[in-house]
């Protein structure tokens, strides 16, 4: 389910809108599930080539804040990638998991 179902009408493409102007990054596939009262957010974060790996983390983090400033009991997770790589761009498929399970013997499976 979409973190837009999860939060107020209209939060999270305002977000995006802001972190593009701001901070000249991206954010895509957002997912979350809900096990009893906890609620797990999880998104990748697209920044700049150019920046090192605390300023990219630093801003995860302000991100993931505000996120549980709006969500009560969320649990988050970012998922920090180049914004040049066009891979970075292909959002989770739910299939990918059982995808690889498939093609992996069964002694990798923990069967």
């Amino acid at each position: 389910m979409a973190i837009r179902r999860r939060i107020p009408r209209g939060v999270y493409p305002r977000a995006k809108r802001r972190a593009q102007r701001r901070y000249g990054v991206e954010f895509h596939a957002p997912l979350t599930r809900q096990a009893g009262a906890r609620r797990f957010i999880s998104f990748h974060l697209l920044v700049p080539d150019a920046w090192p790996v605390d300023r990219a983390h630093q801003l995860s983090e302000e991100i993931e804040e505000r996120i549980r400033s709006l969500v009560p009991q969320a649990i988050t997770l970012s998922h920090i990638e180049p914004i040049s790589q066009p891979a970075s761009y292909d959002d989770i498929k739910l299939e990918r998991w059982s995808t690889r399970l498939r093609s992996c013997p069964k002694s990798r499976r923990g069967r």
